[in-house]
């Protein structure tokens, strides 16, 4: 059983402290996560449940965090091993800015055809036939959870593909997820870009409609696994075999999933683990709603990173700082000795 909780963190981390990082044990070595309780998590459940972690005599401890920039700092610090969270200019511009963190995996991205994150209007505005293509976005109030986030960048998409520019509609920022359904219900917002399973809820409740198909963006990175830089440089060797328990449940994970939904060979037992785990205990969700892709070779899309990081830099109100890149951020070592282990990727066709 995984514990969980800041007290149980600070404990090892003075324990860690009074032994000296060198004399932890590769046979049974400590290894800090930290999670939110999301859907994307769930590779780290997947190898704990599965032995995954044990197989690489890794002791994992998960530790609950409100969010995942609430994880950078104790990241940076040696505090914490690893992390997630949503690809933004704000962690671009972290790294640029000397917080010792690295992008090393995907986490959370979208297929061509799936997505978990979704663009949904009102009803009323689909029903009365003024909003049914992108070009109708003119104008609309679009909300997004943050600001400078891949979630914004994707609304450029659909805006692009409606032949027009990012400030040709009204953007409202920093609208938590939990405030998604009554924005649309209560017509604060034309239109929100939001994550499952609030999208179907939405939809079921005849609140809002799809607008966007997985077309729209495809292979586009969400969020991204995270390595404190003190756990590279101090533990590359553990670094790594965290990362071959990481890609076996992804995998796993992949085989749980058919065109986003929860109907492949592993389902069953993926979705009781999630439903055990997660801030998703409803099983009756996952029938309905579309789970995050992870890539099943773990790699991060560069080419979606770089993208969005150019879409970032082109809007002043991101501020995004002239010295970070993508590059500097990523590190796919760590991936790549993974898949040099594992071997090539093999979905399994059958269910257990």
């Amino acid at each position: 059983m995984l514990k969980r909780g800041i007290a149980t963190l600070l404990s090892s981390l003075l324990i860690a402290t009074s032994a000296g990082i060198g004399s932890v044990s590769a046979q049974n070595a400590k290894v800090t996560v930290g999670v939110n309780g999301l859907v994307s998590d769930a590779a780290f459940y997947i190898a704990e449940k599965n032995g995954y972690f044990k197989e690489q005599n890794l002791d994992v401890e998960l530790v609950s965090f409100v969010s995942g920039g609430a994880m950078v700092a104790p990241l940076s610090a040696g505090q914490l091993d690893i992390g997630g969270g949503a690809v933004s200019v704000g962690l671009f511009n972290a790294v640029a800015r000397g917080i010792n963190i690295r992008i090393v995996a995907d986490r959370a991205s979208t297929t061509p055809t799936s997505s978990y994150i979704q663009l949904l209007i009102r009803k009323e505005l689909s029903e009365s036939g003024k909003v049914t293509s992108y070009r109708d976005l003119k104008g609309l109030r679009i909300a997004t959870n943050g600001i400078g986030t891949t979630a914004d960048s994707r609304v450029n998409e659909a805006l692009i593909r409606g032949g027009l520019k990012y400030d040709e509609a009204q953007h409202v920022y920093n609208m938590p997820p939990p405030e998604h359904l009554n924005a649309l219900k209560n017509n604060a917002v034309d239109a929100i870009l939001t994550t499952e399973p609030i999208a179907s809820i939405i939809i079921s409740r005849g609140i809002g409609t799809r607008l966007c198909k997985p077309d729209l963006y495809p292979n586009q990175v969400i969020a991204a696994l995270l390595y404190g830089g003190p756990f590279i440089e101090h533990r590359p060797d553990v670094a790594k075999k965290f990362m071959i328990a990481y890609v076996k449940a992804v995998r796993f994970y992949n085989d749980a999933l058919v065109d986003g939904k929860f109907t492949g060979p592993n389902a069953k037992k993926v979705v009781d683990i999630l439903v055990r785990n997660t801030n998703i205990t409803d099983r009756s969700m996952y029938d309905v709603m579309d789970g995050p892709s992870v890539n099943p070779d773990g790699r991060v899309d560069l080419d979606s990173l770089r993208k969005d990081f150019a879409f970032f830099k082109s809007q002043p109100e991101f501020d995004a700082d002239k010295k970070a890149s993508v590059e500097s951020a990523v590190n796919n070592t760590f991936v790549e000795n993974a898949l040099a282990v594992l071997g090539p990727y093999e979905p399994r066709r059958t269910r257990p």
